[in-house]
């Protein structure tokens, strides 16, 4: 029996498949690999403390540190349009957002061409009215040397206060009939203009203010922008105050003539002649064209008096002149202390 079943034992061991013994191997092969693996990477990760795996799980932390996750996505993602330039620098390659020499060229270039364009614009507007204003302030500053007062008698004295009292009343009818026009007469091209005129000067302001708290706006876009509206307004307000020194000082030869013929009365006094028509014109005219009892003919739009504007301009011109030119001057040191800087190579 057992010489029988020695050979069926080896016929079957004979006869295993192959497939039954290499997959066993290969299995214990993969796992050596995956331990060996796994141990590495414990090796190298840190131990981690107790307290700072469960700070790590806390829901409100993770929480939060999601929101900040999102946040700095967001800011990464937007960084191209973050307003920062002019030598402030969020990387190296910042220094090329300078304004280039060809730049600057080209903004000088179309600055000197707004200001021609302005004044253009300015004696199409304005330049009869400045003609008009000099040539009656001219025609008022002669009006006494034209219309001297006789002494030699009294009915001369008389004839000639007459005369020159209706000479001066006819000349001043028509200076207020030429420059005084009432509001609603006023065309709409002037209102327009002006409406623009007070919002580039509100744009302006908020630019220089902006540029000068905040020194990292100082884009190339940005500096071509305000310098531009910087030149066009400061151009315009300088013609217009060209405008108004010239309506004062046709207000003042009108005052200075008034007065001339007040000091007439230096040379009249010692005549022995009746002055009493002397004094009414006097008194007329003192009234009429002296402060206090008036406050100068000329108006602006039938509305405001240049004699008032000239009043606050003298007193409040330090102030708004400061406040005005501060932002200017500091946003110029800025740019002045930003393009002294070496370009980073």
């Amino acid at each position: 029996m057992e010489n029988m079943s020695t050979p069926n034992l080896k016929g079957r061991t004979a006869f295993i498949p192959r497939q039954r013994l290499v997959t066993p191997l290969i299995s214990n092969t993969l796992n050596h690999l995956i331990s060996s693996v796994e141990n590495s990477q414990r090796k190298s990760e840190k131990p981690i403390s107790p307290n700072l795996e469960m700070l790590r799980m806390t829901p409100g932390l993770q929480q939060k540190q999601k929101i900040l996750q999102e946040k700095h996505l967001k800011a990464k993602s937007s960084l191209d349009k973050i307003p920062v330039g002019g030598g402030i620098s969020l990387w190296p390659d910042m220094d090329d957002m300078r304004l280039t020499k060809r730049e600057v060229l080209v903004l000088a270039i179309s600055s000197l061409l707004l200001i021609f364009a302005v004044v253009t614009l300015f004696e199409y507007l304005h330049g009869p009215l400045l003609l008009h204003l000099n040539y009656y302030s001219g025609r008022v500053r002669t009006f006494h040397g034209q219309h001297p007062i006789a002494r030699n008698s009294e009915v001369a004295l008389n004839q000639s206060l007459i005369r020159w009292h209706k000479d001066f009343w006819k000349l001043l009818d028509n200076i207020q009939q030429q420059f005084e026009v009432p509001f609603c007469c006023v065309h709409a091209t002037f209102i327009l203009y002006i409406m623009f005129y007070i919002a580039g000067i509100t744009v302006l302001l908020y630019y220089l203010v902006d540029n000068m708290i905040q020194k990292s706006r100082l884009t190339p876009k940005r500096i071509k922008t305000w310098l531009t509206l910087l030149v066009v307004t400061a151009s315009w307000t300088f013609l217009m105050i060209k405008l108004l020194v010239a309506a004062h000082h046709l207000e003042c030869e009108i005052e200075g003539t008034v007065y001339t013929l007040i000091e007439e009365l230096a040379d009249l006094a010692v005549t022995g002649h009746d002055l009493r028509c002397y004094h009414d014109i006097v008194t007329y005219w003192q009234f009429r064209c002296l402060p206090p009892t008036t406050r100068g003919i000329l108006k602006i739009f039938g509305i405001i008096k240049v004699h008032d504007i000239s009043f606050y301009f003298h007193y409040y011109s330090l102030p708004v002149i400061t406040a005005l030119c501060t932002p200017i001057i500091k946003l110029l040191l800025a740019l002045k202390t930003i393009y002294s800087r070496p370009r980073v190579c």
